[in-house]
Parts: structure tokens; sequence; C-alpha cells
């Protein structure tokens, strides 16, 4: 049988509690507003991502291209 676990904080405990994560939202919303300035240049990683896709869909086509031709020569092969 489970039982719950229960915290028990005094007043000033949770006073305490309250202004530490009051700080913590503060100084992440400090740190996310300067990060929302500065903008990242992307470029460079869109075009290894474009250089990647190329790469990929011709991979993917060769497969694609065995398998239909070992499709078809079964099937020639099944005709005679």
């Amino acid at each position: 049988m489970k039982q719950a676990i229960k915290f028990a904080f005094s007043p000033a405990q949770k006073r305490q509690i309250a202004a530490v994560a009051a700080g913590a939202g503060m100084l992440a919303a400090s740190s996310m507003a300067s990060a929302a300035a500065t903008p990242i240049d992307i470029t460079d990683v869109l075009s290894v991502l474009a250089a990647a896709v190329i790469t990929v869909t011709s991979v993917c086509a060769a497969g694609l291209s065995i398998v239909v031709v070992v499709k078809v020569f079964k099937y020639v092969r099944s005709a005679f």
C-alpha cells in the first residue's frame, strides 16, 4: 500500500519558498527577454540540412529502384 508523502512547512518556511520561487521566476523571465533580443544566425544549419535532404532523397530513390527492379524481374521470370 502506497502512502502519500506529506510535507509540513511552517508559515515562515512557506514565505521563504514563495520568495525564492518569485526570484527564480523573475530571473528566468529576464534571461528569456535578453535571449529573445539577440538573433541567432541559422543559415549555415539550414544549408547543411538542405544538403542532407538531397543526399537522403537520392539514397532512398536508389533503394526503391532496386526493389522495383527485383519485383519486375520476378514478374517477367514467372511469365515465361
